[in-house]
């Protein structure tokens, strides 16, 4: 916390940066540690993540109409069945569950001889979800069905090709990492099936928008502008904003601004702090200067650390929101809190803990929005993700000039708030890293973090077509 203090609130510009390149180096060796420890494992299968509530019903559903597609090349036929037991949220790490399930079907494509694979899930009242994927092919002998899973047996040293066994690995560690189980049987009359089993928790009821009637009603016909500059972010806090019956405006810089400000009146501004040039806090000190009243300001920042709000909330700012800022149970208290509007019982937003922002859901996220503008905000948000990633590229492959590097840096912030507005937390966290040695890294060590970068938002992209296919 000390270190965080040190470089993200302190005056003397030359401590900031030694802080920043101390926890730069700090994060660089947590990655290189975690490599090591795989290494020394003597496999890759990735840890188990962070677990959040997830439409699994739904996630499975696409994953396999996507993966229908690349099996089809090789004449085998791929079938989703959903059990009515299974509900329609569960607390679990759904990106692992995805890496089980990819290794397990591409196995039996491999070995099967099958023209059919059928993944199936199941819910009980233990709190476990159970899938299964299931193949008609040629089945196992009985000496395969007993060794499958022993891993002290000798094995091949060419891990990742066809024949290694190593998908079923990865399959067995990550759902022993998960608390679960992986059995495997053959079916009648023809076939194999793999079956997991995972804890899952149906996550506690949510509380129901309805019970904001009443702070909808404080909101309505007030003013809010809304200075960001990605067009996404403005775009999916507009329509938040618009659902209580607030009048919105929009403004793409501090510049920009500022000049509205100097012919129109509002009653409270929602503030991106990271902006390139001039930024939000920088924004802040300017309206204090001015003699007339300052609207009450809510910061907004994809940095979750106590001393980045609490140099927001010294620059001015009434209150200050974690990307993504559009959940409404949290947005329209803070808003009120800004406004000085009582609340009989506030809904407090827990959103520093340990540096690591709030985990919701990108699906329930896009779901809140009104319907009619869920494919112009998935349009965007793809824009602006190729935007900020061009542009760091473009800025990582040049001479990594003083210039060059502040500008590498507010293009790493921006895909960082656009990954948290995701819910991409570890995407998020890269992007913040990038941001962080933009201006002490050679080139070698940007290109390899900007490489996974460039990965990441290929995937969130993925998920966004898959998303617009759904809405």
């Amino acid at each position: 916390m000390g270190i965080e203090t040190i470089a993200y609130g302190s005056v003397d510009p030359a401590s900031r940066t030694d802080a920043r390149r101390l926890t730069a180096a700090t994060s660089h060796l947590g990655r290189l540690i975690n490599e090591a420890l795989s290494m020394a494992a003597g496999h890759d299968a990735a840890l188990a993540g962070i677990t959040a509530d997830t439409n699994v019903r739904t996630f499975l559903q696409l994953l396999t109409q996507r993966w229908a597609y690349l099996v089809a090349a090789s004449g085998v036929e791929l079938d989703y069945i959903a059990d009515p037991s299974l509900p329609a949220s569960l607390e679990i790490d759904i990106l692992s569950v995805e890496r089980i399930l990819s290794n397990l079907v591409s196995n039996a494509l491999r070995h099967s001889q099958t023209d059919r694979i059928e993944i199936s899930a199941t819910y009980d009242t233990g709190q476990e979800l159970r899938i299964a994927v299931r193949d008609w092919g040629i089945g196992l002998t009985e000496p395969q069905l007993e060794t499958l899973f022993d891993f002290t047996l000798p094995q091949s040293t060419d891990l990742g090709k066809a024949e290694s066994g190593y998908g079923l690995r990865i399959a067995h560690d990550l759902t022993r990492r998960l608390g679960g189980e992986i059995a495997v049987s053959n079916a009648a009359p023809q076939g194999a099936c793999f079956s997991v089993s995972l804890p899952a928790r149906v996550p506690p009821p949510e509380t129901q928008l309805d019970r904001f009637t009443d702070i909808k009603s404080m909101l309505n016909g007030l003013s809010a502008l809304i200075v960001d500059d990605a067009t996404s972010h403005r775009l999916a806090l507009r329509l938040q904003l618009e659902a209580a019956g607030m009048i919105v405006d929009e403004a793409d810089s501090a510049f920009s601004a500022l000049a509205l400000l100097e012919r129109t009146t509002f009653d409270v501004i929602l503030l991106d702090i990271e902006m390139p040039v001039f930024s939000g806090l920088d924004l802040l000190r300017e309206l204090h200067k001015k003699s007339s009243p300052t609207p009450p300001v809510i910061g907004v920042t994809a940095h979750a650390f106590e001393a980045n709000h609490l140099a927001i909330t010294q620059a001015g700012a009434k209150a200050v929101l974690n990307k993504p800022a559009t959940n409404q149970q949290v947005l329209y208290p803070k808003l009120l809190k800004a406004l000085g509007l009582n609340l009989m019982q506030p809904v407090e937003q827990p959103d520093i803990a340990n540096g690591k922002t709030v985990l919701h859901n990108f699906e329930r996220m896009i779901d809140s929005l009104p319907r009619d503008a869920r494919m112009r905000y998935l349009d965007h948000l793809a824009q602006d993700f190729k935007a900020f990633l061009d542009r760091a590229d473009q800025l990582a492959h040049g001479d990594l000039s003083p210039t060059d590097r502040d500008n590498l840096g507010h293009a790493s912030h921006a895909l960082a708030g656009l990954f948290a507005t995701s819910y991409a937390q570890a995407a998020h966290r890269r992007a913040l890293e990038l941001e962080q040695i933009s201006n002490t890294a050679d080139g070698t060590q940007v290109l390899a973090l900007l490489q996974e970068l460039r990965q990441d938002v290929a995937h969130i992209i993925s998920t966004i077509n898959l998303l617009k296919l759904k809405k």
